[in-house]
C-alpha cells in the first residue's frame, strides 16, 4: 500500500498548531531548524494491519515543562516529572488521533509511551522508515513532530 496522500508537512503543521492552539495555549509556528539533543519524547503506534505507524513529539526538558504548565494552568517549577509526562502522553495521543482521522482504513491507537533522559533513543518495529518530520518553534524552544511507517 502506498504512504497516505493526505499526510504531509502541512498536515503535521496543522496538526500541531491546533493541539498548541486549543490544548496547550503557547506560540508554535513552524521552524526549519531541527532539534538537537532532544530530552523527552512521546510517541504512539497507528496499526492497520499489517502496516504500522509511529507518531514521535521530540522536544527538550524546559518545553516539556511548559507544554505541561500550558495545558493544566500552572508555572513550568509547580508540575512534576509525572504531570509532565501525563501531558506529553495526552499531547500525543491528540496529534495521533489527527493522524489517525487522515488514514482511510481502521486503525488502533497503542497507548502513549514518554522516555525522558540524556541521550534518550526509542526502538520501533522492524522496518520502520521515517516518513516525515516537521519541526516547530513553540516558546522560543524548539521540538519537533515526526512519522514513521513500517509496511
Amino acid at each position: 500500500m502506498d504512504s497516505p496522500r493526505r499526510i504531509d508537512i502541512p498536515a503535521l503543521n496543522a496538526l500541531a498548531e491546533n493541539a498548541w492552539s486549543t490544548v496547550i495555549n503557547l506560540p508554535i509556528q513552524p521552524s526549519n531548524d531541527e532539534l538537537v539533543d532532544p530530552f523527552i519524547k512521546a510517541c504512539i503506534q497507528i496499526t492497520i494491519d499489517p502496516q504500522i505507524y509511529v507518531v514521535v513529539l521530540s522536544t527538550g526538558k524546559q518545553l516539556a515543562f511548559e507544554i505541561a504548565a500550558g495545558m493544566l494552568g500552572l508555572t513550568p517549577e509547580e508540575v512534576s516529572d509525572q504531570d509532565r509526562d501525563d501531558a506529553l502522553g495526552e499531547v500525543i495521543n491528540i496529534l495521533a488521533g489527527g493522524v489517525k482521522s487522515m488514514i482511510p482504513e481502521a486503525s488502533t491507537l497503542s497507548i502513549p509511551m514518554v522516555v525522558a533522559g540524556a541521550d534518550i533513543s526509542m526502538v520501533f518495529p522492524r522496518g520502520c522508515q521515517l516518513l516525515l518530520s516537521a519541526n516547530f518553534i513553540s516558546a522560543d524552544k524548539q521540538l519537533s513532530l515526526s512519522l514513521y511507517h513500517q509496511e
